[in-house]
């Protein structure tokens, strides 16, 4: 019993130290996503946003990548707050870190807007620049594409919770 759970143990590093040279990213460093999640204000009801991003990766190594991400999300499913619906579009650009392997950690930071629209008597409409960040986890379907679970802040009330896909072409 005690040799098998050494076997077993030694082949699972073997595998694990093999996994990351094959999940490094494909020669083209363009890349395209697309991605859904709940936007979670600190009040209300959360909104369904669909989004699209356009990646470049600037360099890589046996570390990981650094890439700039550019994303565009918008509502398509309402959120409720104090009895009104709301929505919200947001447009940011990011620098982000990928580790490497094929299951892998993402890192991001970068500058965005955002615009809020409250409907109903109390009514309210907001937009602005600030600051966001996020981090994730995500795993390579293939040279080419993978799938990343992300939490982003995207305003100091609002965060975005999505699962999305990426791929190289």
């Amino acid at each position: 019993m005690k040799r098998s759970a050494v076997a077993l143990l030694l082949a699972l590093c073997g595998l694990t130290a093999y996994a990351p040279a094959q999940a490094q990213q494909p020669g083209n460093p363009l890349y395209f996503g697309a991605k859904i999640g709940l936007m979670d204000p600190d009040r209300g009801d959360e909104a369904t946003n669909l989004g699209a991003l356009v990646g470049y990766t600037l360099m890589e190594d046996t570390n990981g990548s650094l890439a700039v991400e550019g994303e565009y999300t918008r509502t398509f499913d309402d959120g409720e707050i104090g009895g009104n619906d709301w929505d919200v579009e947001t447009l940011a650009g990011y620098l982000a870190y990928r580790t490497a392997g094929n299951v892998f950690l993402k890192a991001k930071a970068g500058y965005g807007w955002w615009d809020v629209n409250v409907d109903g008597a109390t009514g309210f409409e907001g937009d602005d620049w600030d600051f966001t960040f996020g981090a994730g986890v995500g795993f390579r379907l293939s040279r080419k594409s993978g799938l990343e679970l992300e939490y982003a802040v995207v305003q100091e009330d609002l965060n975005f919770i999505s699962l999305g896909f990426f791929t190289h072409f």
